[in-house]
Parts: structure tokens; C-alpha cells; sequence
């Protein structure tokens, strides 16, 4: 029948990410990086835009405003990729683990997943890594 809405169907709602209509897909993994990381730094700003005025204007408090800004500037580039989905394959996987691994809280492994991201499995003269 015309003009009836049909019961129990689900409805796409507008605004998720890209603002797609999020029934006619599941999230992606460069979604799931993407809003991590979104969350990410959302947070950290949260933190920055509740310090008193006198932490904001420490030297300590400038460094880390900038520091925040900074990052936001520099992780632009890897959004975007995430966002277009131009991303290596390989390197997706090491930052969906990475990410999954974060949420579990589970960092040692979270960092095992960047430096095999960063720099593989290279053999590493002894030197090198010993400080």
C-alpha cells in the first residue's frame, strides 16, 4: 500500500561516517581507525580545553596545545588515505591491530603491532637496539 511505512525494516540514518547511509554497509576497517583516532584526539582536546587558565599558560600547558595541534596537522595526510581508502593493505592491518589492541588496553601489543608497522621484521645489528 502506498504511503505506509513498513514495520521493522531498518532505517538508514544519515550523518554516520562520510554521512552515508549506514544500513547499506558495515564499517570498514579504515573506518574504525578513522573514528579511533577521531575519538582519539577529541578526547586529548577535551582534556587541553579543561586545564585552568594557569596550566594553559604555563610553558608546559603552551607545549602541549601545541603539540595537540601539531599531531592534528601531521595525522591529516593518513585520515585522508583512511577516508579514500588508498591505504596499503598491509598497512591497514597493522593499524586496525594496533587500534583493536589499544581498546583492549592491551599496549605492549599495540606497540609489537607499530614497530612491525614501522619497520618490519628487519634484523637490527645488536648495537642498534641496545642502549
Amino acid at each position: 500500500v502506498h504511503g505506509e511505512k513498513k514495520k521493522n525494516q531498518p532505517r538508514g540514518k544519515k550523518g554516520g561516517v562520510d554521512g552515508k547511509d549506514e544500513t547499506k554497509r558495515e564499517a570498514t576497517k579504515e573506518d574504525r581507525v578513522r573514528r579511533w583516532i577521531k575519538n582519539l584526539l577529541t578526547e586529548w582536546e577535551d582534556e587541553l580545553r579543561n586545564r585552568t587558565e594557569q596550566e594553559r599558560e604555563s610553558r608546559e600547558g603552551r607545549l602541549a596545545t601545541t603539540l595537540h595541534r601539531q599531531t592534528r596537522k601531521d595525522i591529516r595526510p593518513l585520515v585522508k588515505r583512511l577516508k579514500n581508502q588508498t591505504l596499503d593493505k598491509e598497512e591497514l592491518e597493522h593499524l586496525h591491530t594496533m587500534v583493536a589492541f589499544c581498546e583492549q588496553r592491551e599496549y605492549k601489543q599495540a606497540h609489537d603491532s607499530y614497530i612491525l608497522l614501522s619497520i618490519g621484521n628487519a634484523a637490527w645489528p645488536m648495537g642498534v637496539t641496545v642502549q
